[in-house]
């Protein structure tokens, strides 16, 4: 009744594996990631909490982040990264099939 096609999507937490993150001019360019290094083949865009909208009742939002949603590739698969910047490293947010 219902049938809809959604991408494949790891959410945050799911995995637990280190994220190192290559910047050129503070954008990412290449990561490593499940132990292999991936590409950014297209142009990062950024994200953040700036574009959240809370309700009116919500007296207390969560703390600002910013982070980066991108295309890599490790030459055999290519996903859809959202990332944040936390303390002195990433953290991956969700990755999209």
């Amino acid at each position: 009744m219902f049938d809809t096609i959604h991408p494949a999507v790891e959410q945050a937490g799911l995995d637990t594996s280190s994220l190192t993150i290559w910047l050129l001019d503070g954008v990412p360019i290449r990561l490593f990631w499940r132990g292999r290094r991936w590409r950014i083949v297209d142009t990062p865009t950024r994200i953040g909490s700036a574009d959240a909208v809370w309700h009116p009742a919500l007296t207390h939002p969560p703390a600002g982040w910013s982070g980066w949603r991108f295309t890599a590739s490790d030459g055999t698969a290519t996903q859809v990264l959202d990332v944040r910047a936390v303390g002195s490293g990433w953290q991956l947010l969700a990755a999209y099939d």
